[in-house]
Parts: C-alpha cells; structure tokens; sequence
C-alpha cells in the first residue's frame, strides 16, 4: 500500500503540493505515535475515516483528464464528494474535537507529544480540510449552474 502510494505521488505531478506534503507528514507522524505507544488509537481511527474519500477524489481526476468533466458520472461523483467530505471530514471532526473536550482529563495524562499530536494535527488537518471544502463547494455550486 506505501509503495502503491509513493509511485502515484511520483507520477502524479499534482499531488506535489506543500498542502499534500504537510497533509500527509502530519498524518503519518500521528499514526506512527499511536501505534507503537497504544495511546490516543480512537483519535486516529476517526482521523483514518476521513480517507474515505480519496476514492471520489481520485475518480474526479480520472474523470477530469478523460475528458468527462461535463458528465453525469462527473456530476455524481462531485455530489459523492461533498457529501462524503462534509461527513468524514467535516462532522467526524467535529465529533472528534467534542470527544477530545469531554475527556480531556484522560488526553491530559498522555505523553506530551500525544498530546501534542491530538491537538495540533487534527486542527492542522481541520484548517485544511475546511479550505477544501470550500473549493468543493464552489465546484459544485459553479458545476450546478452549468447544468441549469
């Protein structure tokens, strides 16, 4: 699966960008601490949820460059998007910092640099997330009004 991953970042020139870069650092940081301690794995598996759309994510390129972009299935694929982006990448988080506030007093008592990485990478990860959803809404928003 890394190697997978590595050889279509490589040949994937648009998947070169800082956001990209910092993005996933962040991410495998996180998941490297969480499984070698055993501390804070509910915060990563939520995180990990999030990954569910990459799929839709891939596909829309896919789509893109096979000349597909005024499609139905271009279409579909960008009402996915945002749907599955506003649950997973939206709301989880919001869930995800609600729970991390109620028990507080556990996450308090991880090493500091657990509990440095429940803060800090989810909110890192949260102002990226919300910049692109942003873009998908304009996408989508722009992409409606050509159909109409």
């Amino acid at each position: 699966s890394l190697s997978l991953s590595l050889s279509y970042t490589h040949t994937h020139r648009h998947t070169q960008t800082l956001e990209y870069i910092v993005h996933h650092s962040l991410f495998g940081v996180s998941v490297a601490y969480f499984v070698f301690t055993g501390k804070g794995q509910l915060y990563i598996f939520m995180v990990l949820i999030s990954e569910m759309t990459t799929p839709e994510i891939n596909m829309r390129w896919h789509l893109d460059v096979s000349g597909l972009k005024r499609s139905n299935a271009y279409l579909i694929n960008g009402l996915f998007i945002f749907f599955g982006w506003l649950m997973a990448r939206i709301l989880l988080f919001v869930y995800m910092f609600h729970h991390v506030y109620i028990h507080y007093s556990q996450v308090i008592q991880m090493h500091s640099v657990g509990y440095f990485l429940v803060f800090v990478v989810p909110c890192a990860l949260s102002i990226m997330n919300l910049m692109w959803f942003g873009k998908i809404i304009k996408g989508l928003i722009k992409m409606l009004a050509k159909k109409q």
